[in-house]
């Protein structure tokens, strides 16, 4: 579908805006990106394979990992 692919799409180029020296051009990224992957864990009803969704799949887990650590210091 259309969203396959797309959290590794906005964590790379979060990842890439940081190490491009633009934190607040990263900041912004990583917490749309954060947005996007909550809202899709939103639609998953079943808790376990929600937690699964947030926690097991490497993109998801580092895109909150990120936006945890961005938003924190800035």
């Amino acid at each position: 579908g259309a969203e396959d692919g797309e959290t590794l799409i906005r964590l790379t180029r979060a990842e890439a805006l940081r190490a491009l020296g633009d934190n607040e051009a990263s900041v912004r990224a990583i917490e749309v990106a954060r947005d996007r992957v909550l809202e899709r864990a939103g639609r998953i009803r079943d808790a376990s394979f929600r937690q699964g969704f947030l926690e097991r799949v490497p993109e998801s887990a580092e895109t909150l990992r990120l936006a945890r650590e961005w938003t924190a210091h800035g």
